[in-house]
């Protein structure tokens, strides 16, 4: 379970990066370091994204199509499983935890800080 207050102290600290891609990065990070911990809930497409992801974002080695090619492997696993979100089982949950790393760029500006939200509540799920 990631602590709430302490999410959004982060979050905030994190967020007067001011560059938005500056704070995507140190995002993807702390979940990384959070997805190290449930890494054997997940199947092995969701292992393989997850190194993908550590790899692409902790080694500088990879292409964002890498990334891309990946969440869509990782989302066609759960269509595939028939997950459905608030009623997944805790390898599912940990799947859509792994999808949130493997965005190259965030959409918006507050695509990473809502991306991390709903990291946490995966998370929570687990």
């Amino acid at each position: 379970m990631i602590n709430r207050d302490e999410l959004e102290d982060v979050l905030s600290r994190v967020a007067k990066l001011g560059d938005s891609q500056k704070v995507h990065v140190q995002l993807v990070v702390f979940m990384l370091r959070s997805l190290a911990r449930i890494r054997h809930l997940l199947p092995g497409i969701g292992l393989q994204s997850l190194q993908m992801a550590e790899r692409y974002w902790l080694q500088k080695v990879g292409s964002p199509e890498d990334l891309e090619n990946a969440r869509v492997a990782c989302w066609d696993y759960l269509e595939n499983t028939g997950a459905s979100v608030g009623s997944e089982t805790k390898e599912q949950a940990a799947m859509r935890a792994v999808i949130c790393v493997l965005y190259a760029e965030p959409d918006a500006d507050d695509f990473s800080v809502d991306t991390v939200r709903w990291f946490a509540d995966l998370m929570d799920r687990i």
